[in-house]
């Protein structure tokens, strides 16, 4: 071999403080052959020069480009020599040192199962916690990342993909803010196949903890429904309003409510009412997940680890409720429930800022 099979591409921004564990995490992997291509846009703690302070038993590099995750990543596909790619969030960590092996055979396998290689692999996702707390919800989110649904899958999994297929895909959307895992994924499921790797990666909480569970999530989901339903306006301007995660705070939802809010009435009343039944279908579409979020109550009570057990509530859906929640009058009753959360949650944000100021 030329070069190694394997290329594990690691954008960065600021992730001194995350970056070494993961290499150490890598250099603990026993096969397959790989090299590492650190990516950094920008940094300015010091994070390029982390990889020269460790003692590390496979090639690495370090390449700069400008900020941006999407343009990082294919910076950093560029430069890489494998006819593989992983690409890892800094603050991911394998607690498995054949985590990369068992992941390369189960490829391979999936590729010849299939008879072509327009598949791409993520791995389950645990949280790493600084301390107890709101168990049912990281549980629930835990379980998502292994049911390989659209809109399941995003990078801080991992994602595992040949050179030629994400080639055929033209590689990251560079004009995205973020969400530019999510818009890969999207064309993966049209094109290809996403499979479940053998294995779990574990992934920092923090954002969720200096953030606030309920408002991270709930940001989350606005973010999403922005990109599914193409208002891109909407996610040029809200970075200027998104902090990075290393520097993350208490999330204050107002300012994008506010900023969505003012996109959606430019165009009157009628263009108003058409986002909102947009944002009902796309709401009516994820509803599945309120009959996996029983499920996962039931299996988490019975001690079955996040997305082993059964999930009836969830078959039953899709089986007889989908055709249901998912038609047209589903849609209404969908976008009229939403719009009653998104106006609460302005509401409460505003009496909170107002009672802060007092």
């Amino acid at each position: 071999m030329n070069g190694p099979l394997l290329s594990v591409v690691i954008p960065t921004r600021n992730e001194a403080g995350t970056l070494p564990g993961l290499l150490r995490d890598l250099a603990r992997q026993q096969g397959p052959e790989f090299e590492v291509v650190v990516a950094d846009g920008a940094s300015e703690d010091g994070t390029p020069e982390a990889p020269g302070r460790l003692t590390l038993p496979f090639p690495w590099q370090v390449v700069r480009s400008a900020p941006g995750r999407g343009r990082q990543m294919n910076v950093g596909t560029r430069a890489a020599r494998g006819p593989d790619l992983l690409f890892l969030h800094a603050d991911t960590r394998l607690p498995d040192p054949e985590l990369l092996a068992r992941a390369t055979r189960h490829m391979a396998g999936e590729r010849e199962r299939l008879g072509h290689d327009r598949v791409a692999g993520h791995f389950g996702l645990r949280f790493r916690r600084s301390g107890p707390g709101r168990d049912a919800a990281f549980y629930f989110y835990e379980a998502k990342t292994r049911t390989n649904r659209p809109g399941t899958v995003h990078g801080d999994q991992g994602i595992w993909i040949s050179r030629s297929f994400l080639g055929s895909l033209g590689g990251f959307d560079e004009t995205l803010p973020f969400l530019e895992d999510a818009d890969l994924a999207a064309r993966v499921f049209r094109t290809g196949v996403w499979t479940l790797l053998p294995g779990t990666v574990l992934t920092s909480a923090r954002r969720f903890e200096a953030e606030g569970l309920g408002p991270r999530q709930a940001l989350n989901a606005l973010i999403l429904a922005a990109h599914d339903l193409g208002w891109h306006e909407f996610l040029a301007e809200a970075p200027a309003l998104y902090r990075e995660q290393t520097r993350a705070d208490r999330l204050d939802l107002v300012p994008f409510l506010r900023l969505l809010q003012t996109h959606g009435s430019q165009d009157g009343f009628l263009g108003l009412l058409r986002r909102w039944m947009e944002t009902g279908g796309f709401v009516a579409r994820n509803a599945w997940q309120l009959a996996f979020a029983w499920d996962c109550r039931r299996n988490r009570r019975r001690g079955i680890p996040p997305g082993d057990g059964p999930t009836p509530w969830t078959d039953r859906y899709d089986r007889w409720g989908s055709r249901w929640v998912e038609s047209g009058p589903g849609a209404v009753g969908a976008a009229v429930l939403t719009a009653a959360v998104f106006y609460g949650l302005w509401a409460a944000g505003a009496l909170r800022r107002a009672m802060g100021k007092k």
